[in-house]
């Protein structure tokens, strides 16, 4: 008498279980797929790089602003964030982004925490250095007195 729903079929013992290309093949798929989502989650370097390029970029449009509007605009620049104001308190000749830093962004500028970064209508800009921090990360801005703007690698 059979002790279980498939009986006491010895021959069916011996193809029970996986073979082992099916665990090997089943194992690269979940590595594969791990990998995939592993990639995929910005890192403390990407997401710095992000958002300070999209400072220097804005700050950049600024300028150009400036220049092409012939009015003076201000930038200012703090722990928290940014914004852009013209300096004539008229409103702005076109749309510039307000800026807030991620909570993980750790902005340093010295001396004060703050600055006001003035863009003439000639191009000339403010002569600064921002440097920002997240987690092991550290990326700089660079902002010379003829307008450029420049993304640095610390270390």
């Amino acid at each position: 008498m059979p002790t279980s729903a498939i009986g006491n079929n010895p021959r069916w013992m011996k193809n029970a279980g996986f073979t082992l290309v099916e665990v090997m093949l089943t194992l690269a798929v979940v590595a594969a797929a791990s990998a995939a989502i592993v990639l995929s989650i910005p890192g403390d370097r990407k997401a710095l790089r992000q958002e300070v390029e999209t400072f220097a970029s804005t700050l950049t449009a600024a300028r150009d602003a400036a220049i092409l509007s012939n009015r003076m605009l201000i930038g200012y620049v703090n722990t928290g964030g940014y914004r852009f104001a013209a300096a004539d308190k008229q409103p702005l000749p076109l749309a510039l982004e307000e800026g807030r830093w991620d909570e993980a962004t750790q902005v340093l500028i010295a001396p004060a925490g703050r600055t006001a970064l003035q863009l003439s209508t000639l191009g000339d800009v403010t002569q600064a250095r921002i440097d920002f921090r997240r987690g092991t990360a550290a990326l700089s801005v660079q902002i010379s007195e003829n307008g450029a703007v420049r993304v640095l690698a610390d270390g």
